[in-house]
């Protein structure tokens, strides 16, 4: 039962963290396919149904949208 009420309370914890931008993600984002996920995002995060496409500056760096954060896609099978 314990158990049960500390993984309750861990996945809430978790849940209400905001996501921090990575660093460099802007450079891999150039040779590697990405998408802009939700900063208040629910764990884990993966991009989709709420990611947005990623927009890119005149330099060639990748960025998203306000309240949104750089993250890799997973790979296509």
């Amino acid at each position: 039962m314990s158990r049960l009420v500390l993984s309750a309370l861990l996945g809430a914890g978790l849940a209400g963290c905001a996501l921090e931008p990575v660093p460099g993600m802007e450079l891999k984002c150039q040779m590697t396919e990405c998408a802009c996920v939700p900063t208040q995002a629910m764990f884990p995060v993966r991009p989709g149904p709420t990611s947005v496409p990623v927009l890119w500056k005149e330099n060639g760096d990748a960025y998203c949208p306000q309240d949104h954060v750089l993250r890799e896609a997973p790979e296509k099978k």
